[in-house]
């Protein structure tokens, strides 16, 4: 057994055990576990940064040498609500994915460009990555947006409905690429400040409050109807195939599949005062000033007042709203996790909810994760409940969860096929 003296940069020095074989990872991860830390960069006497994957000996490290342990940022996750693998973004700028290959869970021929990247986005089957020059990287399935067949530069944000991108540059103009029924247009934007995307449409807030949508029709890519309504907005949200537009009086405007939250008449004379708008795969629900909510579209409402509310999260046809105290009320199809009575006693203390298509999870405020709804669809964590500790956040994909903790490992769950099953990629997720 070695012994290593790890220097802190408040001056401490603590000796840490470690055996000779070990890879500098899993010193690493001694070294935050013994001392309570995050994630953590380990350098050399000469101050280079010493890899997670080399081992003590290739990393000319023996008993009673010293390292530095450094404070880093912690790793990024992103995934599509409706997409089939996830995405890493390091602190290094790299990136590691996982997931369904065909569906951007596999970088490999693009690799050597994910370098310097400041954001990812993904669609419901690739993702696309800006690079600290504004550049643009795309990887997954072509008819997804996967490849993009003209130069993107100058981008600021990106956004997707399932298979197309829409990149804002920094200019406020909207390039589009992807397939043409799911959003892609040739119609010049300009003086736009914000995105947003239902499955098949985009909706685009220009600066002077207005708001233009394209793609599917049937999905909200038609906004004609209540264009002249579509003024002051402050705040965009989509359903799988509905937009809902805040304007800066407090009113909704709402238009798409009538089903999906399209059609508001039914609440509209409730809906004043309204700060937020939240949605899951089929409706909507508004946040009012009172911290009451106000939901349309197919997820049926709950059955009693709803006060107290700071967060609202959906699945594809259930909703989770986060109270002020921190618990949890759920509503909508049970099977999508509308229901979650069997977990309600845990259900306090909670910080944030997250959601795929059938299920939810709670992080709560000691680190630990309840989930509940589908089993298939990340409803069932028991096989990782032992690794679900000190949690920082969760997000999810389709049908699978990932967890990144505190001291920057990620925990997935759900469906192995689309990113549930991260251990192919856990050496690479190593900060």
């Amino acid at each position: 057994m070695l012994t290593i003296n790890v220097s802190l940069l408040s001056g401490r020095t603590v000796p840490v055990p470690a055996a000779p074989d070990a890879l500098v990872g899993d010193l690493r991860k001694a070294i935050q576990s013994q001392l309570a830390l995050g994630p953590l960069a380990l350098l050399s006497g000469s101050g280079a940064r010493l890899l997670a994957s080399q081992t003590l000996k290739e990393a000319q490290l023996k008993s009673g040498d010293a390292v530095t342990a450094v404070a880093v940022a912690n790793l990024r996750l992103f995934a599509h609500r409706l997409g089939r693998a996830f995405a890493a973004l390091k602190p290094n700028g790299q990136v590691v994915s996982w997931g369904d290959p065909e569906c951007g869970g596999e970088s490999s021929r693009v690799q050597k460009r994910l370098s310097h990247v400041k954001h990812i986005c993904g669609s419901g089957g690739a993702f696309a990555a800006i690079r600290a020059d504004g550049s643009v990287v795309t990887w997954g399935h072509p008819g997804d947006g996967g490849v993009v067949n003209f130069r993107v530069s100058d981008v600021k944000r990106l956004c997707a409905t399932c298979s197309a991108f829409a990149a804002l540059h920094k200019d406020g103009k909207v390039s589009t690429w992807g397939a043409p029924n799911y959003g892609e247009t040739t119609a010049p934007l300009r003086g736009v400040v914000d995105l947003c995307a239902s499955s098949a449409a985009f909706a685009a807030r220009k600066k002077d409050g207005n708001v233009i949508a394209w793609g599917s029709s049937s999905d909200g890519g038609d906004s004609s109807q209540v264009s002249s309504q579509l003024m002051d907005v402050t705040q965009l949200a989509a359903s799988n195939s509905a937009f809902a537009a805040l304007r800066k009086d407090g009113k909704v405007i709402c238009w798409g599949d009538q089903r999906c939250g399209g059609d508001v008449s039914q609440v509209e004379q409730q809906l004043r005062r309204v700060q937020a708008i939240f949605a899951s795969g089929s409706a909507f629900a508004a946040l009012r000033a009172d911290y009451s909510v106000v939901v349309w579209g197919a997820t049926l409402p709950p059955t009693n007042p709803l006060p107290g509310v700071r967060h609202v999260c959906g699945s594809g046809g259930a909703m989770a709203a986060l109270r002020i105290d921190g618990t949890v009320v759920t509503w909508g199809c049970a099977q999508e996790g509308g229901d979650s009575s069997a977990v309600q006693a845990q259900l306090r203390d909670v910080k944030e909810v997250a959601s795929t298509d059938a299920a939810f999870a709670a992080v709560k405020a000691d680190g630990s994760v309840v989930t509940w709804g589908k089993a298939s669809f990340g409803g069932d964590s028991s096989k990782v409940q032992q690794e679900l500790q000190n949690v920082e956040s969760v997000l999810g994909s389709w049908s699978a969860f990932a967890a990144l903790r505190k001291d920057g490992l990620v925990v997935t769950w759900g469906d192995r096929f689309n990113g549930g099953d991260s251990s192919a990629v856990q050496d690479d997720l190593m900060i």
